[in-house]
């Protein structure tokens, strides 16, 4: 165990040179890294624990509006005080491939080339799906799933 009467912290390390830093005893550099894993670690927690009381905070508003523009997905601007609020709701869509590949041969059966519609990987863009004509999409339907991705937020000072 290396005494901790010198230890460098992270704080006294942020003044040094990179030759200093590397010049330090290898048990010093494995304690600095031990100790950026850890604040990272406790970053990250506290990223996340702001990010649901934020969630909590403007979820039920930032989805009215959401409703309000006809949309499920995607960014809501929600006033508070005197800032505009971000709210971000992406989506992720993901594309049953056994479901696709039954798609693609009934496309083909059809007289039509699948690429037009799919990639080989049997993935659909959402702008590709959005254009489909309406029975095509319908088609589409069962193999597809869209799942909410992590909210985030951002605040804009108004008039900013």
């Amino acid at each position: 165990m290396v005494a901790t009467l010198n230890r460098v912290t992270l704080a006294s390390m942020r003044a040094m040179t990179i030759d200093e830093i590397a010049a330090l005893p290898v048990a010093m550099l494995s304690m600095l890294s031990e100790d950026i894993a850890a604040q990272r670690k406790q970053t990250a927690a506290d990223a996340d624990r702001l990010n649901v009381a934020l969630n909590s905070r403007y979820e039920r508003r930032a989805a009215e509006r959401r409703k309000t523009e006809g949309k499920d997905f995607g960014v809501a601007r929600i006033e508070d005080g005197e800032f505009i609020v971000i709210c971000d709701l992406p989506k992720e869509v993901s594309w049953h491939q056994d479901k696709l590949a039954d798609l693609a041969e009934r496309i083909r059966a059809s007289g039509e080339a699948p690429t037009e519609y799919m990639s080989i990987d049997y993935s659909v863009s959402e702008t590709k799906y959005n254009a489909l004509p309406a029975n095509l999409r319908a088609a589409f339907e069962p193999a597809r799933t869209v799942k909410p991705k992590k909210p985030s937020f951002k605040f804009e000072e108004r008039g900013a």
